[in-house]
């Protein structure tokens, strides 16, 4: 082919032996600079020349090789259009539920792009179910509904896994893009993120999942963004050394909000997390999350508390997560306004006590190792104690008694109770096993004003800064004598459901 005139403005390009040649007012001193460019380096849409779609509809389709190529003649089951699938396939799923004939897990290829009712985050377009697989980082077995692959893509279905410690997409060291899906009511999460894992998880709808809507931990990154978590366990956890991007999404209505546990370093920003039924974002042990531009508003105990002191050292009252965010809202209740609370993280496994600033007053928090999520157990009155000591100080004091007796009982709390009595025939409330009936100077933990003896119920209800679930004070008596059982608290403190990942034996996800 010859170029003619070639001082004139060139508007086609031409294709020379599978060669895309372009030119734009090019004069002819300067085609030997002429731009050549293959066509296998143009830019395009991922796999777009190995690109095909297979069709799938588990009312009207059939399972066979001359099927799955044409709407009008779909595959019938996922299962069969994966094995079918390569890099650059399409699976493209009619509305309708996919569990009977799937084979669980899903195991995604590389490069398959599975894509439902993407316009309306998955509805209608329904896959149930879960099955065993291995994993290379945990040794024990996991059950989830798809395992995703690298490159590959998740749009537009509804996951839920009814199983036993269901999880619906299982990420592992991979980098899938996950978008515009709802997971709702699956047994533990929606989402779970790990080993070198770095997905893209965007406009998803995560609702009503047991433990989480999504789990993140390894040494996981990735982008999670313009979420909308509501009604799950925790709506995310995020643990191991991981450090996802947390942004621009929706938390609200679950338990806690945002819980980030280990050393784990997320950056969550602009958040909106509302509405949660105990904490917006919760920090224990040595996480360090960097926040910015949050807004936490109205959940149940406080905006925030926060556990990222080292073992062994006393929290100041300038320790905060790192970044700024705006919290507002909240209960009224001194033990439960927005503040933000810092506390030493505690021993694995033993319960401790320690000391936070709650709303207007300090708080002594009872914790439980990195699964478990602290829990508000005393609140300070000075008007019950003889001293000239701060709130502040009489809480050291109370907590470091506290613990002495809690390690005296084996670490728990299960057996415990905090009474009133007299020791050395001045009032003090105690803590005694359930099998004694009196205070003694072994069990003694704060000292009372006289005056308060005759007032042993009142005393312990402004004190106890817990209910018991179902029956609402924990305040009881025994033959006119007051008692608060502490095993609400240690039900409390056992393992979340949504931290089953801390502590789980894991091998190095290099």
């Amino acid at each position: 082919m010859k170029f003619q005139n070639t001082h004139r403005v060139l508007t086609s390009a031409c294709i020379l032996s599978g060669t895309l040649v372009f030119s734009n007012a090019v004069p002819s001193t300067a085609l030997a600079n002429l731009q050549v460019v293959t066509l296998e380096t143009i830019a395009q849409p991922a796999n777009l020349a190995q690109q095909h779609i297979l069709y799938v509809n588990p009312q009207q389709g059939r399972n066979s090789a001359s099927a799955g190529t044409r709407e009008s003649t779909p595959l019938k089951t996922i299962t069969y259009a994966l094995q079918q699938a390569e890099s650059g396939t399409v699976i493209q799923l009619a509305p309708g539920q996919y569990q009977t004939g799937e084979t669980f897990p899903l195991q995604l290829k590389p490069g398959v792009f599975l894509r439902g009712n993407e316009s309306q985050q998955g509805e209608g377009v329904a896959i149930v179910g879960g099955g065993e697989h291995s994993s290379q980082i945990f040794f024990t077995r996991q059950n989830s509904t798809v395992v995703a692959a690298g490159n590959s893509q998740i749009s537009g279905v509804t996951i839920t896994n009814p199983n036993t410690r269901g999880t619906g997409i299982w990420v592992e060291s991979t980098n899938p893009i996950i978008r515009r899906n709802t997971f709702t009511n699956s047994k533990r999460e929606g989402i779970f993120v790990t080993g070198t894992a770095n997905p893209k998880i965007q406009n998803n709808l995560l609702t009503n999942n047991e433990a989480n809507g999504i789990s993140v931990t390894g040494a996981a990154k990735g982008d999670i963004q313009g979420n909308v978590f509501q009604n799950n366990g925790f709506g995310l956890a995020i643990g191991g050394s991981s450090a996802p991007l947390v942004a621009d999404n929706q938390i609200r209505e679950s338990r806690n909000g945002v819980v980030v546990t280990e050393k784990a370093r997320p950056t969550l920003q602009g958040n909106q997390i509302t509405n949660n039924s105990e904490y917006g974002l919760v920090v224990i042990g040595e996480a360090q999350p960097k926040v910015g531009n949050n807004d936490l508003q109205n959940n149940g105990f406080q905006e925030q508390l926060i556990s990222r002191v080292p073992q062994g050292v006393a929290p100041t009252p300038t320790d905060r997560v790192e970044g700024t965010q705006s919290v507002t809202g909240g209960a009224s209740t001194p033990a439960r306004t927005p503040a933000v609370a810092q506390i030493p993280a505690p021993e694995e496994q033993a319960t401790s006590f320690s000391c936070a600033k709650m709303g207007a007053g300090i708080t002594a928090i009872a914790q439980q190792g990195s699964a478990s999520i602290p829990q508000p157990t005393l609140t300070w009155n000075r008007d019950l104690v003889p001293t000239d000591l701060t709130p502040e100080q009489l809480c050291q004091v109370v907590t470091q008694r506290l613990n002495q007796l809690v390690a005296e009982n084996g670490g728990n709390l299960k057996n415990l109770l905090l009474t009133v009595g007299a020791v050395d025939q001045k009032p003090g409330v105690c803590l005694v096993k359930e099998s004694q009936s009196s205070c003694t100077q072994n069990n003694l933990v704060l000292s009372l004003n006289p005056e308060m003896a005759q007032k042993a119920t009142e005393v312990l209800q402004n004190l106890v800064a817990f209910d018991v679930p179902g029956l609402g004070r924990a305040v009881r008596e025994s033959q006119g004598q007051p008692f608060v059982s502490l095993a609400a608290v240690a039900e409390s403190l056992a393992p979340a459901k949504g931290l089953w990942f801390v502590g789980e034996k894991e091998e190095t996800p290099f």
